[in-house]
């Protein structure tokens, strides 16, 4: 789907990857997740703003905060920036909806958010017949 985020990781507050969905990262989640974290700490600590998206050679970064959260969504380059950073709201508008917290006592066990996976796919094949019913209507 050319419009669609590649990667997509969920943050908790405590730097932890809480769920993913990635199909071309080969590192270790919680390991880019962390590094991630501490580049959006160092920026809003040295600029006193929250860092939106980052581009590099192939691909592009995209980050939203919500509630206790942190959602960064990975793209090609050559995929439109306004629908990968809608793309990545509407999962993390999603994703609070779904699990608004973490569980009181919450002892780091991922299985929990393992039925998000769904809502991914689901939203991917959505996203994708809204883009062909658009360009259908064009003709």
């Amino acid at each position: 789907m050319p419009q669609f985020l590649s990667d997509f990781l969920v943050l908790s507050d405590g730097k932890k990857v809480v769920f993913s969905k990635c199909s071309s990262l080969n590192l270790d989640e919680q390991l880019i997740g962390g590094f991630l974290f501490a580049c959006i700490s160092w920026h809003e600590l040295m600029f006193k703003n929250a860092l939106e998206h980052l581009k590099f050679q192939d691909f592009s970064l995209f980050f939203y905060k919500k509630k206790q959260f942190l959602f960064i969504g990975f793209t090609k380059n050559r995929v439109n920036s306004k629908a990968a950073r809608g793309n990545l709201e509407y999962l993390g508008d999603k994703f609070v909806e779904t699990h608004p917290n973490l569980p009181v006592g919450w002892s780091s066990d991922l299985g929990i958010f393992r039925d998000f996976h769904q809502e991914v796919e689901k939203t991917k094949k959505e996203r994708a017949l809204d883009l062909l019913s658009g360009l259908f209507h064009e003709f």
